[in-house]
C-alpha cells in the first residue's frame, strides 16, 4: 500500500511528465523523469502560508498591534516571506526526491510515470 504522500507525489510528476512530454514533442527518457522539478509541499500548508502572509502584511499597514516602526517593518518581512513561500513552494527533481525513498520502490514509482506518461500522450 502507497502512502497518501508518494501517491501524491506520483500525481505531481506524471502531470508534470505529460506537459514536458507535449513541449517537447516526444516520449520521455527515465534521465529527463529524473530531472522533472514537482512541487513537494502540499497545497493547504501552501493556501494558509498565503494567507497568513496577507494577513500580516495588511497587519503592518494598519499598524497593529503596534504603532512601531521596527514591528511593522519586521511584521511586513514575515508576511512578505510567508506570501512568497506559499505562493512559490518548495521544488524539488524527482531524482532528489529518490534520496529519501528505498531504491525499490522508487524504481517502482519512476517505471509507473513513464508508462502512464507513454499512455497518455500521443506523440
Amino acid at each position: 500500500m502507497k502512502s497518501q504522500r508518494v501517491e501524491r507525489l506520483q500525481r505531481a510528476a506524471i502531470r508534470k511528465g505529460i506537459r514536458t512530454s507535449r513541449k517537447l514533442h516526444h516520449a520521455l527518457t527515465k534521465k529527463e523523469v529524473l530531472d522533472l522539478r514537482i512541487q513537494i509541499v502540499p497545497a493547504i500548508p501552501r493556501i494558509l502560508m498565503i494567507v497568513g502572509g496577507i494577513s500580516l502584511i495588511a497587519a503592518a499597514l494598519a499598524a497593529w498591534p503596534s504603532d512601531s516602526n521596527v514591528v511593522q517593518g519586521l511584521e511586513f518581512l514575515a508576511g512578505l516571506f510567508l506570501l512568497l513561500f506559499g505562493i512559490f513552494g518548495i521544488r524539488r527533481t524527482l531524482s532528489e526526491v529518490a534520496d529519501q525513498m528505498s531504491n525499490q520502490g522508487f524504481e517502482l514509482l519512476v517505471e509507473g510515470i513513464l508508462s502512464a506518461i507513454e499512455n497518455a500522450t500521443d506523440l
